[in-house]
This record gives structure tokens, C-alpha cells and sequence, in this order.
């Protein structure tokens, strides 16, 4: 499941960084990125999850950016919130 999704992420990063397109062309690749990205996480929090039950699980600190954070999510529902 991962290596798809990694695949997904990677595939529209190297379109966006080749800048093909229009805006809105940009805009929607941006979304399936970051959509990608969320599936990810959730993939990789299920399998946090099995290593806490059987007690293998070391956590991790992760820096990030709040700001960015916020303005990714609010893209992400913005279009749903027109409809």
C-alpha cells in the first residue's frame, strides 16, 4: 500500500517541479498530493498501531510546519465547501 502511494506523491511532485500546465492543472495535482500524503500517514498510523500492541513501537519527534499545515487543509476542503 505504501509504494503506491509513495509512487503517487513522487510522480506529482516531479510534474508540479516540471511546471506543465495550468493553474488549475497545478492546483489539483497539489490536492492528489496532499490527499496522497494524509493516506499515507493513516497507512503508516495502522501500522504504529499494531507495533503498540505487541509493545515494539519507539516514537518519533517530527518537526513541522503549523502554518502550512493549516493553509493544506483548508485547500483540501475548500472545493468541497463550494458545492
Amino acid at each position: 500500500m505504501r509504494t503506491p502511494l509513495n509512487c503517487i506523491i513522487d510522480m506529482t511532485k516531479r510534474t508540479l517541479i516540471n511546471g506543465s500546465g495550468s493553474k488549475m492543472d497545478s492546483k489539483i495535482l497539489k490536492r492528489i498530493q496532499f490527499s496522497s500524503k494524509l493516506c499515507l500517514n493513516f497507512v503508516n498510523d495502522l501500522l504504529d498501531m499494531e507495533q503498540i500492541k505487541h509493545g515494539s513501537f519507539e516514537k518519533q519527534v517530527l518537526s513541522f510546519n503549523l502554518v502550512t499545515l493549516l493553509k493544506d487543509i483548508f485547500d483540501l476542503f475548500e472545493e468541497q465547501a463550494q458545492f
